[in-house]
């Protein structure tokens, strides 16, 4: 596989998985919350656009509670579109995660973005 997020990492191994399920969502949703102002130091801008296109083909079928920590990565170099999908796509969120902090989250990186 052309993997670089890995799920469980152990003495000699590493794994494309987590202990609750194998689906990319779960392994790139695990690294990557909760989303905090610390987040920002996981997803330098080529790193997150490399790792949501590895996510985008999955998001159709994605839980909205795993979708949002896949929009958090978008929202890091493609901010409008990772608002768009989150206000037409995410109704409800995991217990660390809520709409208030995917909308600040995303909002920051708009004005990173120079977007408006």
């Amino acid at each position: 596989q052309n993997q670089r997020m890995v799920g469980i990492v152990s003495a000699l191994d590493v794994n494309v998985a987590t202990w609750f399920g194998w689906q990319s969502w779960f392994v790139h949703g695990i690294n990557v919350l909760p989303i905090t102002p610390a987040t920002e130091a996981l997803l330098p801008s080529a790193f997150a656009a490399e790792q949501f296109e590895q996510l985008r083909p999955d998001l159709p079928q994605m839980p909205d509670e795993w979708r949002s920590f896949a929009l958090a990565v978008q929202a890091v170099t493609e901010p409008r579109e990772a608002l768009d999908a989150l206000n037409t796509g995410v109704h409800s969120y995991d217990d660390g995660n809520s709409r208030t902090n995917m909308l600040h989250w995303i909002s920051t990186h708009m004005v990173d973005a120079g977007a408006e």
